[in-house]
């Protein structure tokens, strides 16, 4: 696993809006896996240890992958107040398992990685359902580029 950049994980449950940019991966579009895993600020049992840089500090992630590219129904690009968001709408299953999830862990962190390393690791603050925003300084190429890498 890798290193992770700063970010802000926007939680919503509301469907993907009208005027969002939607995301389709062409045959030619490389793929990455995407996966979310519940961390934790301390070690504990099968955790592995991952250095965040943006805040400084280490976070343990679980093995157990919650959220992967198969739970994933659409993904769109949209302005934000910071720069470009990716917004991630999951399938029916994949929402009542990560709401399931998500109530079971608040005040843990949510591990976002992208092949591997990690993406984001904010910590949950309420359950997550239907939908999520990954929201950094993008610019809109870095945005529909890595939606692009995890769309269906």
């Amino acid at each position: 696993m890798g290193k992770a950049r700063g970010g802000l994980l926007i939680l919503a449950l509301t469907l993907v809006a009208c005027d969002e940019t939607r995301i389709r991966r062409s045959p030619a579009d490389p793929r990455s896996r995407i996966e979310f895993c519940i961390a934790e600020d301390s070690a504990s049992a099968g955790t592995e240890p991952v250095r965040l840089t943006d805040p400084p500090g280490t976070v343990h992630v679980r093995p157990e992958v919650v959220i992967s590219n198969s739970d994933i129904k659409a993904v769109a690009v949209e302005p934000s107040r910071i720069g470009y968001r990716i917004s991630i709408l999951f399938t029916d299953q994949a929402a009542a398992r990560l709401r399931a999830v998500t109530e079971r862990n608040l005040q843990k962190r949510m591990a976002i990685m992208i092949d591997g390393s990690i993406l984001i690791a904010p910590v949950i603050q309420e359950h997550i359902g239907e939908q999520v925003a990954i929201e950094h300084a993008y610019s809109k190429g870095e945005a529909i580029a890595l939606a692009r890498r995890i769309a269906p």
